[in-house]
């Protein structure tokens, strides 16, 4: 598969569509490869991640349609909360697609939101 200065590297993860047509031969829909680094312009595909570090691949035959596409797995993440309710960190259990380490997240306050701390119906220090 060619796709110039791709910057993927092996073990990333995509999920094959095949857009509605014929899929390529050794290829499902809807299911999970792994990319094989090629070179800066090429890649192959495994059909696990133990497969892409070996470097046994996918011998892609037939023709597709233009509408098929390998989409980017997303990344996830899991907040850990205290008991008494507070985030005190994140886990980025699936660093995504293509991701070069795993990311970092950031979580900010809403810059547009205000609270009335002198509204004793809105504060309750017992609660809050």
């Amino acid at each position: 598969i060619t796709i110039t200065s791709h910057n993927i590297r092996t073990g990333t993860e995509f999920k094959y569509q095949d857009g509605g047509g014929t899929a390529l031969a050794g290829l499902t829909d809807n299911t999970s490869y792994f990319a094989v680094r090629v070179d800066a312009d090429t890649i192959k595909l495994a059909s696990s991640l133990s497969n892409a570090n070996a470097g046994t691949t996918i011998d892609l035959t037939g023709t597709g349609n233009n509408a098929q596409t390998l989409e980017g797995i997303q990344a996830t993440a899991t907040a850990t909360v205290s008991s008494a309710g507070k985030v005190t960190g994140y886990t980025v259990t699936n660093v995504g697609s293509d991701y070069q380490s795993a990311p970092s997240i950031t979580v900010a306050a809403p810059g547009t939101e205000t609270l009335d701390l002198t509204d004793s119906s809105v504060f309750i220090v017992a609660d809050d």
